[in-house]
């Protein structure tokens, strides 16, 4: 409630009122005519609003350390929900698969990591659905070759782990690839020693 002083021209005194400080007037004589005064204390905004501003800025230089942390990652990295749907990438891994990150961010992982045996050429099982299942870590088989955007395979090592929330819930599966070898499966300089 605010305190405030009604003087209307009709009135020998002035006379004063209490009001909600909503903007409405309370007189005796004359309703709805006169004014309000309001007055606020924004010391304790200010103070919450820098608060505020802080922990985001703290936020922002975790979120950028950590996205630079696995961009120099020398292996490839992507990240899934619990649906298998890639919800992060690093540079290495757009680079082997062939994908941009804006271009597979949404999409199930099989469609963006296509992983056949070198073999038969069938198509193996996504590791990373297997780990949010298993709720552990997997180990992609022997003999296996990453499929690239552009046809290219590339013979890889791969394991899949959860990734586990604060509370230690399972909330998404990560993926995490290491080249095995540097080159291409039909374009090794060693002969039949990069398929080793």
């Amino acid at each position: 409630m605010l305190r405030y002083r009604d003087i209307f021209p009709s009135a020998a005194e002035p006379q004063a009122h209490v009001g909600s400080g909503k903007g409405e007037s309370l007189s005796d004589n004359d309703p709805g005519q006169g004014y309000v005064h309001a007055v606020e204390d924004i010391s304790t905004y200010k103070a919450h609003e820098r608060a505020r501003k802080k922990a985001e800025e703290q936020l922002f230089e975790a979120k950028e350390r950590a996205q630079v942390t696995l961009d120099s990652i020398g292996d490839a990295v992507l990240s899934t929900d619990m649906h298998g749907r890639v919800s992060y990438m690093n540079v290495v891994a757009e680079t082997l698969t062939g994908y941009s990150r804006h271009e597979a961010v949404g999409n199930l992982l099989s469609d963006i990591f296509n992983v056949v045996d070198a073999t038969t050429h069938e198509p193996m099982d996504d590791p990373a659905r297997r780990a949010i299942q298993s709720d552990s870590i997997v180990a992609l088989e022997a003999n296996a070759l990453l499929v690239a955007k552009d046809g290219t395979e590339l013979a890889i090592e791969d394991s899949a782990a959860p990734i586990h929330n604060r509370q230690g819930g399972r909330c998404r599966g990560s993926h995490r690839v290491s080249r095995r070898p540097l080159f291409p499966r039909n374009h090794c300089p060693y002969g039949a020693s990069c398929q080793a």
